[in-house]
């Protein structure tokens, strides 16, 4: 609900500053529901904490830049321990392009090897409502020069977090791209929250699968709701939908597994299956002579091409 981030959680965010202010974020209350492989309070140690406790700079030991942060601790893995080892390097994007919040609303967020449309989806949907990303983003600008890691505030369990990461990012030997989600050069925001977000479940594979409403609950704060998709329902699915986009609020989508995601099923459907998108907008329109004709946009080139 973009008026309840905006109103309310917010709030939340205000206070959450002002206690950075008052007190050092180093010391959490929550429990460990995400991540059981360490307290969060050892987890969660605040930037300044592990910079202090590194003279060499910011050193990340609960997260390091190695292959046991993209495995974490899934029992589904995607991602097998040796193709981790042996396929991925970490990279720090570096070059006067690179921002991390240069864009925020057209940021291209593009699908990596991971399979975390899910949280793909929450992140476009948030991006129509830059205030939601820019509160998120603890470290404003930092000049590469003077600050080796990116902070990031997500709602844990329902207390509001500090999550710093270190700059290197996970990059594919075959491509020599990010592995996992990209974005355009002056959008870094999107792989660092990623990153955090990563970093909050225990690692990279364990965000191969989700729903949007998880993630779009840990980074406003706000409750969310979900309605099932029913052919004999569809009137009143659609009015539904048409006024929560009325009323701004953050509305996201996912495909079922039929077939899954063949080319059969995309064929019958027009969607990919298994997959959360954005509703962007929802529309009424009156019937003219000739009808309408659907289309769809040309596709424009990205860190993965077209």
């Amino acid at each position: 609900d973009a008026r309840v981030v905006e109103e309310e959680t917010l709030s939340l965010f205000e206070a959450f500053h002002s206690k950075e202010e008052e007190k050092n974020l180093g010391v959490f209350q929550a429990s460990s529901s995400k991540q059981s492989l360490s307290s969060l309070s050892e987890l969660f140690r605040s930037s300044k904490q592990l910079k202090e406790g590194n003279r060499g700079g910011f050193v990340d030991e609960s997260f390091p830049d190695s292959w046991q942060s993209i495995l974490g601790f899934s029992i589904s893995r995607n991602i097998l321990e040796r193709d981790a080892k042996e396929n991925f390097s970490w990279t720090n994007p570096s070059g006067p392009e690179w921002k991390l919040l240069g864009k925020v609303e057209d940021a291209g967020i593009y699908p990596g090897i991971l399979g975390d449309s899910h949280l793909q989806a929450a992140l476009a949907s948030l991006s129509y409502s830059p205030k939601a990303i820019e509160r998120l983003l603890l470290s404003r600008e930092p000049e590469r020069a003077n600050e080796d890691f990116v902070s990031v505030a997500i709602c844990i369990d329902g207390i509001w977090e500090e999550v710093p990461v270190g700059l290197n990012l996970p990059v594919s030997h075959s491509t020599g791209r990010l592995a996992f989600t990209a974005s355009e050069p002056e959008a870094l925001w999107v792989p660092y929250l990623e990153k955090a977000y990563a970093k909050a479940f225990g690692g990279y594979s364990n965000l191969a699968f989700g729903l949007p409403r998880e993630v779009l609950r840990d980074l406003t704060g706000a409750p969310t709701q979900t309605t099932l998709i029913s052919v004999e329902h569809r009137e009143k699915l659609w009015k539904k939908m048409f006024h929560a986009k009325k009323e701004g609020h953050f509305v996201v989508g996912g495909s079922d597994d039929l077939d899954y995601g063949g080319e059969a099923f995309i064929e019958k459907v027009g969607v990919v299956g298994r997959f959360s998108y954005v509703i962007l907008g929802c529309f009424e329109v009156e019937e003219v002579e000739g009808g309408w004709t659907l289309f769809k946009p040309e596709a424009r080139e990205g860190p993965r091409g077209k």
